[in-house]
């Protein structure tokens, strides 16, 4: 599966999910940060309420350009597939638990990179 991913490709929501994962926040702690509900948050991470909805200097303080990772790289392309950690597994013929190992950098995540590569 050829993959593809620019930094100018990267929607808002998803730079807020990234930053998620890297503070290892659950949505509800993460929603707490930007004055949201949960159920809110969870909706702006999906991408199905647009930042405008809420204040804008709040979104914009986590909404910042970063560096993905390969892994984060990794993790967004399988969201975008609409695809779950088991979905994953079964494409490459492994575990949910390896493909949740790697994606929070308990393994080596080469072959989950060298996948989406491909």
């Amino acid at each position: 599966m050829a993959a593809i991913l620019k930094i100018d490709d990267i929607k808002p929501y998803e730079f807020l999910f990234i930053k998620r994962h890297r503070q290892k926040l659950n949505q509800e702690k993460m929603g707490r940060k930007l004055r949201l509900t949960r159920r809110d948050y969870s909706l702006l991470e999906l991408g199905i309420l647009p930042p405008e909805f809420f204040e804008k200097d709040i979104i914009d303080f986590y909404v910042k350009e970063v560096a993905l990772t390969g892994v984060e790289k990794c993790i967004l392309l399988r969201k975008r597939c609409g695809w779950d950690q088991s979905q994953l597994a079964k494409e490459l013929g492994v575990s949910r638990l390896w493909i949740n190992c790697m994606e929070n950098a308990r393994r080596n995540s080469a072959r989950l990179i060298e996948y989406w590569r491909s």
